[in-house]
């Protein structure tokens, strides 16, 4: 796992960056690109390890320490591909994540990065918002609404999302 964390936010590539593990059989994933572009836009999501099963207390300290570090990790994914989170590069892919975070600069949202970050896609949505019809705190909320239905819109009232993963023992 790679040491160098992503903050989530919005970002924009600075430069090209050259892919350190292009794969040409690939033609549909962003990830198997040889070249990622300059001006591209991602969005970087906070994870969570689901680790339920395990119970910390009862680990020496400098193990809880490690295991503790592991549950909150980020992932990287492109904006404007189909389905985004599921062409994501995180700590499994060190060298795509690394070389992506020399080049990444925080940038304000862009229409397209809010889109992606609660993964709605609707061409209908977008025109609405540019219109000024909505706004995007009210999309935001509703879309929650509707794929939670929590009333104050957040998934299980927490902002990052949860995965169930086994943890290593070394």
């Amino acid at each position: 796992m790679t040491s160098i964390i992503i903050p989530a936010g919005s970002y924009r590539l600075s430069r090209s960056v050259k892919n350190p593990t292009p794969d040409r059989r690939r033609t549909r994933d962003w990830r198997a690109l040889a070249i990622w572009s300059e001006g591209e836009e991602f969005i970087v999501r906070e994870q969570r390890r689901d680790l339920a099963g395990l119970d910390l207390a009862r680990l020496p300290d400098d193990k809880r320490a490690r295991v503790e570090a592991t549950m909150l990790y980020t992932v990287v994914e492109m904006v404007g591909q189909d389905h985004p989170c599921l062409h994501r590069v995180g700590p499994g892919n060190a060298e795509q994540y690394a070389a992506l975070a020399a080049a990444l600069v925080p940038t304000e949202e862009s229409l397209a990065q809010f889109m992606a970050r609660i993964e709605l896609e609707s061409g209908f949505v977008r025109w609405l918002v540019d219109r000024g019809e909505i706004s995007r705190a009210d999309i935001e909320r509703l879309w929650n609404q509707f794929q939670y239905g929590d009333p104050e819109g957040a998934p299980n009232g927490d902002d990052a999302t949860t995965l169930d993963a086994p943890v290593e023992e070394e």
